[in-house]
């Protein structure tokens, strides 16, 4: 079914979502993070989801893999810390333009909408707590158009205090991105992170 003009004014018009979802393991975030995304898609027919789970957890196994090569977006990050002024910056990436692009699939149904993000490295090894950080801020960077769910984010981001942290929650509400947030613990959460948040949800038994 193609996209209905109301569902993309609705969508542009607003100002954009951050959920933020806490509660320790096995109290039911996931379970009611999944149900929200299927209505989110079906709501807006013209979006995409990408799913980024630090753990790799079953619940998503049945959705379709996103190319994602970390190490080669850390490496190009590295030569753009290197330049010197009037310096032109190496290309995105292809992990990065894999992003840029994923507005493609418009009007197809829900499920082929999501895409995860698995936290592996080229060679099958675990990311390392770095490499999970510079992969969500990739994405934060790059997509749009969409919503993303980042799973557990206080098993790999520490320092919310951190500049980089700080300017994706500042930018959220001027981005065309919907975000839900899963935190086993808010503590990390200083005032201006609130100030892009929509709604927290708490779970607990």
């Amino acid at each position: 079914m193609p996209p209905k003009a109301a569902d993309i004014q609705e969508i542009e018009n607003r100002d954009c979502i951050c959920i933020i979802s806490s509660g320790f393991q096995g109290h039911g975030k996931t379970h009611a993070t999944k149900q929200l995304i299927l209505q989110y898609l079906e709501r807006h027919p013209n979006r995409m989801v990408i799913v980024f789970d630090p753990k790799n957890e079953d619940i998503w196994h049945s959705y379709n893999t996103l190319y994602f090569n970390v190490w080669e977006v850390m490496g190009r990050h590295k030569l753009i810390e290197k330049l010197k002024p009037g310096e032109v910056p190496p290309p995105p990436t292809k992990s990065e333009m894999t992003l840029m692009k994923m507005v493609d699939l418009t009007g197809k149904p829900a499920h082929s909408r999501i895409r995860r993000i698995v936290p592996l490295c080229p060679d099958g090894t675990l990311m390392n707590s770095q490499q999970k950080r510079a992969t969500l801020l990739c994405i934060a960077n790059n997509f749009r158009r969409g919503l993303v769910f980042a799973e557990d984010v206080n098993d790999y981001i520490k320092n919310f205090e951190s500049e980089e942290v700080e300017k994706v929650f500042k930018t959220i509400r001027h981005t065309s991105c919907d975000w839900v947030i899963h935190m086993q613990s808010l503590s990390p959460m200083r005032p201006i992170h609130y100030e892009a948040v929509t709604m927290i949800r708490m779970h607990f038994s």
